[in-house]
């Protein structure tokens, strides 16, 4: 299979998503550390064989999965979604670079330094291709597809419910936003994933 030919993450909608992505992931990722901080309990934390899966790590495989998608697919809808999940593993991956790389912590300003860097990377990129390709490509976008990616997003903000020590309000959070992710994906998910899979993207999305 060629490469695509198709430069960057999907034009303007591709980044704006791109960047809600990365909000979302970052603000979930600093969610779960400040409330382990607080744990009184064993806090559920991913091991193989002694190897602790950080946070990073799993944005690393989202995002590489996900660019592997940017770079072979043609179709604009596949590189939309590809362009949010990109995002997000992105965000997972600067939120603890300057913890785990750079020897600072969580809280400390070099670590806020370097998402917000990130983040004005993402919007100046969105800016940018807007102001060069226009907003054309914003009509394609219809309610089936605006809602299956705010039905993503919820999956994401749902995953508060695994936070331990219990916490009543976090767990009916998590519950309401899975809940509506559920009922969205059935009444949309289906007629975004027919579109995915019938309706191809121009040559050039930016």
């Amino acid at each position: 299979m060629r490469l695509s030919r198709v430069v960057g993450v999907g034009g303007p909608v591709g980044f704006l998503l791109a960047s809600v992505g990365y909000a979302v992931s970052v603000t979930m990722a600093r969610t779960f550390v400040s409330l382990e901080s607080h744990c009184v309990q064993a806090c559920p934390v991913v091991r193989v064989e002694g190897f602790q899966f950080h946070h990073f790590y799993y944005g690393l495989i989202l995002s590489a999965v996900s660019l592997g998608m940017l770079l072979l697919s043609r179709r604009r809808r596949v590189r939309w979604d590809a362009s949010l999940f990109f995002g997000m593993g992105i965000g997972l991956m600067a939120d603890e670079t300057g913890f785990l790389f750079l020897g600072t912590t969580y809280d400390s300003t070099l670590s806020f330094f370097i998402v917000g860097l990130v983040a004005a990377v993402f919007i100046l990129a969105a800016l940018y291709t807007a102001s060069t390709a226009g907003l054309l490509e914003f009509k394609s976008l219809d309610r089936a597809d605006v809602l299956t990616f705010a039905s993503i997003v919820l999956v994401i903000v749902g995953m508060v419910i695994f936070d331990r020590p219990f916490r009543f309000v976090l767990e009916v959070v998590g519950v309401l936003a899975w809940s509506t992710a559920l009922v969205l994906l059935g009444l949309y998910g289906g007629t975004h994933m027919r579109k995915l899979q019938l309706t191809s993207g121009p040559k050039r999305a930016d």
